[in-house]
């Protein structure tokens, strides 16, 4: 079997070039499919590092189960989304607290992913 091909031809793990060849386009694939694998993570993590944090300060309209409303100091009402907020950041809270929202835009726009909820003090106290 050896005296077919010439000595040089054998390298220990396919004797016949047609293996050989088949053997480096696998390789080559892999390596494309490693490659495409790498920029796709690397490309999902800089959309999520490219967004900036959003802050917003307001008084809690209400709580229930993953989501927040907030009415924001300028006047209109922002639905937040509790999912990658701790949990104790926001157990306590109760309508008309003063909080400040920390947090990404969704992807379609529509609400806010909270990061973190502080509570805030009111400037002034009543008499």
């Amino acid at each position: 079997m050896l005296a077919r091909y010439p000595p040089q031809a054998y390298d220990g793990c396919a004797v016949n070039p047609e293996h050989r060849a088949f053997g480096a386009r696998r390789r080559l694939e892999r390596r494309t499919f490693l490659a495409m694998v790498a920029g796709g993570l690397l490309a999902m993590s800089s959309d999520a590092e490219g967004q900036r944090l959003l802050y917003y300060a307001g008084t809690v309209q209400w709580i229930a189960g993953s989501t927040m409303v907030v009415a924001t100091d300028e006047g209109w009402s922002l639905r937040v989304d509790l999912t990658r907020v701790p949990l104790s950041d926001y157990s306590g809270l109760t309508i008309r607290d003063r909080v400040m929202v920390i947090g990404l835009l969704s992807q379609d726009g529509n609400y806010l992913v909270g990061t973190s909820i502080q509570r805030a003090r009111l400037d002034f106290q009543a008499p």
